[in-house]
């Protein structure tokens, strides 16, 4: 009898980027236990978020050796402010300002490397301007460096690395790097477990604006961790987080309005933070919404959209997308039956270490093997 995944307890993943929590109920799909280790992205220099200067008046300040004029043209060619995304000129304003001791500059260099965005991805390069601009005294480029660390691009993992620059990050002012200290306390890497030390981290940045500690926040609440378990408090900072742009955020509140956990059951409530999360990018918003469209709860089933949200989140490393899709595949529901597609799908998974796959994978092999 092939198993289909349904309601999965999620353990300790990357990334991110994700962190341990003890389930106290059976959740529908993947929760987000975690906003990733965060970057810098669109969390840059504030100075640019309130420029009032046109790009004429930058550029010849830049001409003229102001070397933040020239990182601020980098960074408004890289988010596309006030003008078209232009990687390429970004690359060359971050290049001209970081050469010039500009350490803002070689951050955003890391930032471009680190992303591949006009120019080749390049992790090690990434590395090593991320540590230039952290040595040159940018607390962003030390948080940087730390996710680098974390996540072993560009470098071997090491939490007790990511550990010591996240504190320096923190320490110095660079709130996101509060949070990212948090999630290491909460998942227990780089230093001893500590739920009571993670409260605070997170609390610290969800009262200084920083999103993803209000999620992380909400974690605590919900999962009794540190603090005691409190529904209402988890879904006022989901819902704090989720409105303030941390999708993760969205995606929680979406599983609690499913569960009917803190709140009245609503279905409707729960696609629509769901979606929100899933068209945002978070993977396990879109398993969560192909198990809804998969079984039509609160809503009309769709087997064609319930595939095809399996399908992103499989190629998103949700293995257990892989799986559900693989259930599809063997019984022709929203696809074409293909036994062949659905024994690789149940092998993926399988590999990407889902018992369940592993389970379904040997079944079915037997029984082609008939």
């Amino acid at each position: 009898m092939k198993k289909k995944k349904e309601f999965v307890v999620v353990i300790v993943p990357i990334l991110i980027v994700v962190f341990l929590i003890i389930i106290l109920f059976l959740y529908l799909g993947k929760k987000s236990e975690k906003s990733s280790i965060k970057n810098n992205h669109n969390k840059e220099i504030s100075s640019v978020s309130k420029l009032n200067q046109n790009i004429k008046t930058l550029s010849e300040n830049c001409k003229n050796g102001d070397m933040k004029s020239c990182f601020n043209l980098g960074f408004i060619y890289e988010v596309g402010k006030k003008v078209e995304k232009d990687y390429k000129k970004a690359f060359e304003f971050y290049s001209k300002a970081c050469n010039n001791g500009e350490m803002a500059g070689c951050n955003g260099l890391g930032r471009l490397y680190e992303k591949g965005e006009g120019v080749k991805q390049d992790y090690k390069k990434a590395f090593e301007f991320y540590f230039k601009a952290c040595n040159g005294g940018n607390m962003l480029g030390c948080n940087n460096l730390g996710t680098l660390y974390a996540q072993g691009k560009g470098v071997k993992q090491d939490y007790k690395k990511a550990f010591e620059l996240y504190s320096k990050a923190c320490n110095r002012g660079f709130i996101l790097g509060c949070n990212n200290l948090g999630t290491l306390y909460m998942m227990g890497k780089g230093v001893e477990k500590d739920y009571k030390e993670a409260f605070l981290l997170f609390s610290r940045a969800c009262n200084n604006g920083v999103m993803e500690g209000c999620t992380n926040l909400g974690i605590l609440y919900e999962n009794g961790k540190g603090v005691p378990i409190d529904y209402e408090k988890a879904i006022e900072l989901y819902l704090k987080a989720c409105n303030g742009g941390s999708l993760e955020g969205c995606n929680n509140l979406g599983v609690l309005y499913y569960n009917g956990i803190g709140v009245e059951k609503d279905f409707h409530k729960a696609v629509k933070f769901l979606s929100k999360a899933c068209e945002g990018g978070v993977m396990k918003a879109c398993y969560n919404l192909g198990v809804i469209y998969d079984k039509g709860y609160g809503l009309k089933e769709d087997l064609k959209k319930s595939a095809e949200l399996y399908y992103k989140a499989c190629n998103n490393g949700v293995m257990e997308g892989c799986n559900n899709l693989a259930t599809f595949y063997e019984d022709g529901n929203g696809v074409e039956q293909n036994y062949e597609k659905a024994l690789k799908l149940y092998y993926k998974a399988c590999k990407g270490g889902l018992e369940v796959g592993c389970k379904n994978y040997n079944r079915l092999k037997v029984m082609l093997d008939r």
